[in-house]
């Protein structure tokens, strides 16, 4: 089975640095497409959605895999998705 074009389209838009998050690769690549891929049903699929700190490591590289890149480049997206908001305390 033929992979889907737009991972095609996802893997140009995080090697430039256009895409930056869960939201944005969901607006491309449906989500019914995407939990298919990874042999995952789509009500499970959507909860992750819905809280993507729950991603195990294993899917988010296997996300990975489908575009075609890097492991580490699929985490920053995931990270600027979950990660630390930027706030500081003062000293």
């Amino acid at each position: 089975m033929a992979k889907d074009p737009r991972y095609n389209t996802l893997y140009k838009l995080i090697t430039s640095g256009q895409l930056n998050s869960l939201a944005e690769l969901i607006e491309i690549l449906p989500k019914t497409v995407l939990a298919h891929d990874l042999g995952m049903h789509h009500i499970t699929f959507n909860k992750l959605i819905e809280q993507p700190g729950q991603f195990r490591l294993d899917d988010i590289y296997m996300i990975a895999s489908l575009v075609g890149v890097e492991n580490k480049m699929m985490l920053q997206v995931f990270y600027n998705e979950t990660g630390e908001k930027k706030t500081r305390r003062k000293k």
